[in-house]
């Protein structure tokens, strides 16, 4: 879809409005380019400056200007654990540390269970599970770091943060290379890994499947810290109907939109004044971490790293799980940061 996307947007050929996540997905793609209008007035003219909350309209602007209209939040760093799973060895909670996680991990191998569930087989690899045990590893100025250029990818704690990927494969299912995409039906099988780490996009699966055997926590090592990504609409230059695309803009933005649409999809709105009675005790939650944590940008869903870096990375990441070979996967990632000269 982004390739098709592309060329209609070099083309002059642009869809009315089109989803894209808010940071350097949008910018670095089609902003720079030129290629979408500001949206200054339509945040005037709907209040939205003073109901996206100030972290995120710090994500949306760029040189001054808003680009987008959000109509969710979802986190990332997400360890989505199954009570029945983990009470075959009587464990009562999701793991707090990486060490607690391979101990959890050790004692359900033993009884057979897969600790974590991993799509092997899919092009973007583990970049989820990667980014998750950076930040638990470099913290929040560390991960910061490693974009605007004060981190040096060749950096100890990026190797040790590879290590523990790389350990985390030997406790997944069997025959996770052959596994693709979002591990929805397995994960929520009978013989389903104990742990997924995955966005709170699952807690919306989870409700259309009446999937009930699940909770959450943050992955481990990364309580307090909320990696944060935004599914958002803008307006390209040139549509053939603009008017129809402002309308879609508004709706988009609009309490009642949000309030419609999150419900379902398991995420919270980006709008401060939303109804609570009509969300779960998850988005509850999450509305609550999202005032009180650090806020980080995801780096697998568009926000911290442009496009193209993010593809070099998830390539590196998935010839890893043939080679096993971390050393090797790290002068990868070296030289793809390299190249995309972050803090230039």
């Amino acid at each position: 879809m982004k390739a098709l996307l592309e060329t209609r947007m070099i083309g002059g050929d642009p869809p009315e409005s089109f989803q894209v996540h808010l940071g350097h997905e949008l910018i670095d793609s089609h902003v720079i380019a030129g290629r979408m209008e500001p949206l200054d007035d339509l945040y005037e003219s709907e209040g939205y400056n003073d109901v996206f909350p100030k972290d995120l309209m710090n994500v949306i602007l760029y040189d001054g200007h808003p680009w987008a209209v959000p109509v969710n939040i979802h986190r990332s760093n997400l360890n989505w654990w199954r009570p029945s799973k983990l009470e075959a060895i009587g464990a009562t909670e999701a793991p707090k540390s990486w060490d607690e996680f391979f101990t959890m991990a050790e004692a359900l191998k033993a009884k057979g269970i897969p600790a974590i569930g991993v799509a092997g087989g899919s092009g973007g690899g583990d970049g989820q599970t990667m980014e998750c045990i950076l930040v638990s590893v470099l913290g929040a100025d560390g991960w910061r770091g490693l974009f605007d250029g004060s981190v040096g990818w060749d950096d100890e704690r990026v190797t040790q943060a590879l290590e523990i990927l790389n350990k985390t494969w030997d406790y997944a299912e069997p025959d996770f290379l052959s596994v693709s995409g979002t591990l929805n039906n397995i994960y929520t099988s009978d013989e389903g890994p104990a742990m997924l780490i995955s966005g709170d996009w699952m807690n919306g699966y989870f409700k259309s499947v009446e999937f009930t055997d699940y909770k959450w926590a943050p992955t481990p090592g990364t309580d307090g810290i909320y990696l944060l990504l935004s599914d958002s609409f803008g307006l390209p230059r040139g549509v053939k109907n603009r008017e129809n695309a402002l309308n879609w803009l508004k709706v988009c933005g609009s309490k009642e939109g949000q309030d419609g649409f999150n419900p379902i999809k398991g995420s919270i709105p980006a709008r401060t004044d939303a109804d609570k009675s009509l969300y779960d005790e998850y988005q509850l939650s999450a509305m609550e971490d999202w005032k009180s944590n650090t806020l980080l940008p995801s780096l697998q869903h568009g926000a911290a790293a442009k496009q193209s870096f993010l593809l070099d990375y998830d390539l590196a990441l998935n010839d890893m799980f043939a080679s096993r070979d971390v050393a090797a996967t790290q002068a990868q990632l070296v030289q793809v940061a390299g190249d995309a000269e972050f803090g230039k």
